[in-house]
């Protein structure tokens, strides 16, 4: 059904969208994060809001990208499933579980979560009480999911490439 072509097309789609996903969160780890967690709480919601507005507003690269990755490697790992064999097949399959539990799961039931609570907040109504305890219950569980996706995407990443590298 599917040719080493579509395969071999479909995983380095799949290795290039899942890196440039994983950049995006890494990103956010190494600097995004890190240069807002030295903001008053105020301008750190502030600051969160406009980046994480851009997404919500479903901006076309974003969706693009962060989709794309999911699309093919889909496609990747069920045309590789026919076509691969041994360490390759195997290393395909966990690379797609891994990015699909462990990157993309968390990204649903964590952090976007958060983000709607954190988009919520009305920081020109809040007193600074309020701004403080939404900056808690938001930034350190955002920063460990985001920290665990980080880890999730590289680790995908590194074997989709062994995967090419083998086929």
């Amino acid at each position: 059904m599917f040719t080493d072509t579509f395969f071999t097309a479909a995983a380095i789609a799949a290795s290039l969208l899942v890196s440039l996903s994983t950049g995006i969160v890494y990103s956010f780890a190494l600097l995004v994060m890190r240069g807002n967690g030295r903001l008053p709480d105020g301008q750190f919601i502030s600051s969160f809001q406009e980046i994480d507005g851009i997404i919500q507003r479903n901006d076309g690269l974003f969706i693009l990208t962060w989709m794309g990755s999911v699309l093919t490697l889909i496609l990747a790992l069920i045309s590789g499933w026919q076509i691969l064999e041994g360490p390759p097949r195997l290393m395909l399959a966990v690379a797609a579980g891994i990015y699909l539990l462990a990157f993309q799961l968390p990204t649903f039931l964590i952090n976007i979560p958060l983000n709607t609570y954190i988009q919520s907040v009305d920081v020109k109504q809040a007193g600074a009480g309020e701004l403080w305890a939404a900056r808690e219950r938001f930034e350190k569980p955002w920063n460990r999911a985001n920290t665990f996706r980080s880890v999730s995407g590289v680790v995908t990443m590194l074997l989709l490439f062994g995967v090419l590298a083998g086929t």
